[in-house]
């Protein structure tokens, strides 16, 4: 079976929370709003990830978290996919 591709915390910002409440970029004068479009890292577009998150969720009404914790899901998800079965082949610790 197929696996899907990780979704961009981007596009689920915009389909969860930004496309239902109508807003759209030119509109819109929140970084936080704009930032979720971007298709770049967290870094990539300005400024920090926390910071980000603290307006985001300061404009939506969510928590810091909700898009730190997209984030995080995402580049775990790119970087699994990386590594492939060399992950796979590491054993676990045994404890003594």
């Amino acid at each position: 079976m197929d696996e899907l591709a990780p979704v961009h915390p981007g596009e689920v910002l915009v389909e969860e929370l930004i496309a239902p409440l109508g807003v759209t970029q030119p509109r819109s004068r929140s970084r936080s709003a704009y930032h979720s479009r971007s298709t770049r890292s967290c870094t990539a577009s300005g400024g920090s990830a926390p910071t980000r998150a603290l307006r985001l969720a300061r404009y939506s009404g969510t928590t810091d978290l909700f898009r730190t914790n997209l984030r995080n899901r995402y580049d775990l998800e790119i970087e699994r996919d990386k590594l492939g079965p060399g992950l796979d082949s590491i054993e676990p610790l045994q404890p003594a």
